[in-house]
Parts: C-alpha cells; structure tokens; sequence
C-alpha cells in the first residue's frame, strides 16, 4: 500500500467516524432526521420486544471502541500495516 492511499484511509475513518457520530445524533436528539426522533418513533410503534431505554446505554461503548479503533488506525506506527487497510475498508463501507 502506498502511503498515499494509507494517509487517505487514515482521513476517510476519520471521516466516517464523524459522520456517524453526527447522524446519530441528529437522529436521536433531534426532529431534523424524518421529522421524528428516535423516541417518538419507538413510542409510536409499541411492540412486546422492544427493550428498556437503559439498554440503549450499549450504544456509549460503542462509540468509544470506534474513537479508539480510529486513534489507534490514525497512528505513524500504524500507517505500514497491512490489516488496515483490509478493515479501513469494511469501516468505510459498515459507516455508510
């Protein structure tokens, strides 16, 4: 891989972690996503499955794996290795 595409993968996780972040945020906190938030809609939709809002909390760890895995990615001793480019590709296309 040259450096180049590597330095490019390292700003496109950057990138995609952002995004994400942001989306759910906006989607979750906010009416500007489907003019619902995540609340309304489940409360709008009641089911016998759906879990108890504290269960939601799993999404805080999530987030933080994904700030680290992206420090981690973005690091110089990082840049040379071969699984990130195989997974920086996954992430891109899992962050879409």
């Amino acid at each position: 891989m040259t450096a180049t595409n590597s330095n490019l993968l390292k700003w496109l996780n950057i990138a995609a972690s952002i995004v994400i972040v942001v989306v759910n945020g906006l989607a979750s906190s906010t009416t500007i996503i489907g003019g619902r938030n995540t609340a309304q809609f489940s409360d709008s939709n009641p089911t016998l499955i759906i879990p108890a809002g504290y269960v939601f909390s799993i999404w805080g760890i999530i987030y933080i794996l994904l700030a680290i895995f992206v420090f981690y990615q973005a690091l110089p001793n990082q840049q040379a290795k071969e699984f990130r480019a195989k997974v920086s590709y996954l992430f891109i296309a899992s962050s879409i």
